[in-house]
């Protein structure tokens, strides 16, 4: 409504300002009504212990999240800043026509997968890598039939649906392919960080990722490259980071196994 009355930016943050605001009101009203009890029974001192056992979360949790949406949403905006608003419109596109369902879909499995996830690792921890290793193989599965098709019709299909302008943006899809496959199988085990409480690693690899795009993005402004191979050299070094983002949750994990299953120790009598 407010687009149509003012179509500015500013009508469009208000929006969706307003959108969340009031989708918290609802919330706010059950919390108080189911958990007030619980509320009344909270001490500053118990508050202070699990602060202090949970300090993970606050620490890291918080620059992880802005690093991972930053590397997440740069790439369109330095298209847009090095090639221009019409081939940044064909990157943007093609992320939001193959990104927004497989983020559907991997949601659903995140949610699955963090629930089996932490009961696990408070009573089998040492089964933990193998629902790692199953839940990937099944994402895989799950993603390589419509991302193949998607790569394999890509121009013809963007043709059909949008026009020959957009093209440019099937052509995109069929080389970012392998990415958006590996980033849908990573991303939908990401909450495997938050069970092991190891938010440290995926801090350092957001810095890690984010480091990899500028310098992607630098190579090609500075020796202006075609935005093809920019969109290529992008997808061959994000691919390798989303791989070595996979193998250290599996190190995590070994980790984490025998850390739980280690003994503990107990005083001289």
């Amino acid at each position: 409504g407010l687009g149509l009355l003012s179509p500015v930016t500013f009508s469009l943050l208000s929006g969706i300002a307003g959108g969340q605001i009031a989708s918290a009101f609802p919330l706010l009203r059950l919390i108080s009504k189911s958990y007030y009890p619980l509320f009344q029974l909270i001490r500053r001192a118990t508050n202070w212990e699990i602060a202090k056992l949970y300090r993970r979360f606050p620490l890291w949790t918080i620059w992880s999240s802005f690093l991972n949406t930053a590397g997440l949403q740069l790439p369109a905006i330095f298209m847009v800043t090095i090639y221009g608003t019409q081939v940044g419109g064909w990157f943007s596109l093609s992320q939001r026509i193959i990104g927004l369902p497989m983020a559907l879909v991997g949601a659903a499995v995140a949610q699955v997968y963090f629930s089996r996830a932490t009961q696990m690792a408070s009573e089998n921890p040492d089964q933990l890598y193998g629902l790692y290793m199953r839940t990937a193989r099944r994402l895989l599965l799950i993603g390589i039939l419509p991302i193949g098709l998607l790569a394999v019709t890509g121009p013809w299909l963007f043709t059909i649906i949008f026009g020959e302008e957009w093209r440019a943006t099937g052509q995109y899809v069929q080389i970012m392919a392998p990415l958006y496959l590996v980033h849908f199988v990573v991303s939908s085990l990401g909450q495997n960080i938050y069970v092991i409480e190891r938010q440290d690693i995926q801090s350092m690899w957001d810095v890690f990722r984010l480091i990899l795009l500028i310098g992607i993005f630098w190579l090609g402004s500075t020796f202006q490259l075609d935005a093809m191979v920019t969109i290529s050299l992008y997808t061959i070094v994000i691919l390798f980071a989303y791989i070595i983002i996979f193998f250290l949750n599996l190190y995590a994990l070994r980790q984490f196994a025998t850390k739980q299953s280690q003994p503990l120790s107990t005083p001289p009598s």
